[in-house]
């Protein structure tokens, strides 16, 4: 079957639904540390028990996994919200909380409670709040734009491209279309990653890398500091000895660890009606 390439603002549409094969794929091929969701509880809380690929996978591999109680909690759509539940004997499914929105059901993240889930890109603002809200440990399907723009703790939030394409594959019924990609999509988490997609290594000096400048003026959402930054156009070009502001790629945020805790987060910025920047400094 033919792959549509569709552009990620076609998302805004919301019916996007991950595939078996993708979530399989995200946590089968050596990025998590499985082993960490021993005794845990499973939290799907934008999905609907009856149709969900991300319940399906983690109910099937509920034993395997070790893992204590799976939940999920649905939006009403016009068929009714639920809270399901399944502890690896007995299946119990409830009426939902009003219109099942993930707002309604803090109660259920504790410090043994990790969320999986691919919430709607559209509602991304309120659902990284919720996560800092309830201080929540996740592995969220989501872009790295809706990540770094809305995340409250991206200084410890990592993010994981996953495929060696940048995709991940969708099902979208309601454009009566199969198979559909959206690139710029991948895993955020503040648990952490075994291994990242991003294999750079850090390398460069100051002297060895192009010295080309963004002053304050030249930046049209301006952020409370003063003087210029440094653009870095490539990761691998990163200087390791600068003291100054940067700007990077948002693709900064898939760097393995060793090298992102180098650095802080301070800001995301847009340059020139050009393109987004994230303004870091070595700490």
């Amino acid at each position: 079957m033919k792959k549509n390439k569709m552009p990620l603002k076609r998302s805004r549409n919301d019916e996007f639904y991950t595939t078996y094969e993708s979530i399989d794929n995200i946590y089968k091929t050596g990025y998590i540390d499985l082993d960490y969701f021993k005794n845990k509880k499973i939290y799907c809380n934008c999905d609907d028990y009856r149709t969900s690929n991300y319940v399906k996978w983690w109910k099937d591999n509920f034993y395997e996994l070790g893992i204590s109680e799976l939940i999920a909690t649905n939006y009403d759509i016009g068929e009714g919200a639920y809270v399901y539940r399944f502890d690896g004997m007995t299946e119990n499914v409830e009426k939902g909380i009003n219109d099942g929105s993930f707002e309604r059901y803090e109660h259920f993240v504790d410090d043994n409670t990790v969320i999986s889930t691919n919430p709607p890109f559209s509602k991304s603002r309120g659902y990284y709040d919720f996560l800092h809200r309830t201080n929540s440990k996740y592995y969220v399907h989501n872009t790295i734009l809706n990540t770094i723009k809305f995340c409250k703790d991206i200084n410890l939030t990592y993010f994981n491209k996953v495929g060696s394409k940048n995709e991940i594959l969708y099902d979208v019924p309601s454009w009566d279309k199969k198979n559909v990609f959206v690139t710029g999509s991948g895993i955020a988490s503040n648990v952490g990653f075994i291994k990242t997609y991003s294999k750079i290594e850090l390398t460069k000096t100051f002297d060895e890398v192009p010295h080309d400048f963004y002053y304050e003026d030249d930046i049209y959402e301006k952020g409370p500091w003063k003087g210029k930054i440094l653009n870095v156009d490539k990761i691998k070009e990163l200087p390791i000895d600068y003291d100054g502001y940067m700007g990077v790629p948002i693709s900064f945020i898939c760097l393995q660890p060793e090298y992102r805790d180098m650095f802080e987060i301070y800001d995301i910025i847009f340059y020139g009606n050009k393109f987004y920047r994230l303004r870091i400094r070595k700490k």
